[in-house]
């Protein structure tokens, strides 16, 4: 499995259980994960979530300083993620 030219010090069981490992993770949920993570308010408001367990749409927007709609929405692609 290693190229012919590699000089890494990673061993071809070490690398093989990499290979093996990445493919049983679901790569595309993980993918999906970081991409709805990679708006910032989502996540603050993840983040708060952690701090306070339940908040209101309107404490959501307030903290993120946005519009309840906005806040909304985010939240909505937030619970659609899991």
């Amino acid at each position: 499995m290693k190229l012919p030219n590699c000089t890494s010090d990673v061993t071809e069981e070490e690398l093989q259980h990499v290979y093996t490992s990445l493919n049983q993770v679901p790569i595309k949920s993980v993918s999906q994960l970081f991409k709805v993570l990679s708006d910032e308010t989502r996540v603050k408001i993840a983040h708060a979530l952690t701090i306070q367990e339940e908040l209101c749409v309107c404490d959501v927007a307030a903290i993120t300083d946005t519009s309840v709609a906005s806040a909304s929405h985010h939240l909505r692609t937030l619970k659609n993620m899991v």
